[in-house]
């Protein structure tokens, strides 16, 4: 008799093994399909910003970005005082020159200024 209440005490208790085995199987089972839904999410969205991103930041260098992000200035903001002061283009291009400066120069109407530790001395053609 003694031996039977030990079986069953072991049957009972892998029972009850098998059982929050199968609930935390089930569990880990949904949570990872709940993962795998929100990084397909996180997938598009994160393809969408890239697209917006490449299409609205064209010929601004990352420097002015996150100058103009420290500075709470939107996208719109910063690329407005991105474009030729001259003929409101928006293809510039900066130089770094040692010892001068920064040469920014319109490709449009070559226009040219220099910024020289933030002020401005320009030249023109």
């Amino acid at each position: 008799m003694g031996k039977s209440r030990r079986r069953g005490d072991k049957e009972e208790g892998s029972e009850k093994t098998i059982r929050e085995l199968k609930t935390a199987n089930r569990r880990l089972k949904s949570d990872n399909e709940r993962l795998k839904a929100e990084i397909a999410t996180l997938h598009s969205a994160f393809e969408k910003t890239t697209i917006y991103i490449k299409g609205n930041t064209d010929n601004i260098s990352v420097e002015s970005i996150i100058e103009g992000v420290k500075k709470g200035s939107t996208l719109k903001k910063i690329k407005e005082s991105e474009k030729c002061s001259k003929c409101g283009a928006k293809d510039l291009k900066k130089y770094s020159v040692p010892n001068v400066g920064t040469l920014v120069m319109c490709l449009e109407c070559k226009d040219r200024k220099v910024l020289k530790d933030g002020i401005e001395q320009r030249q023109e053609v």
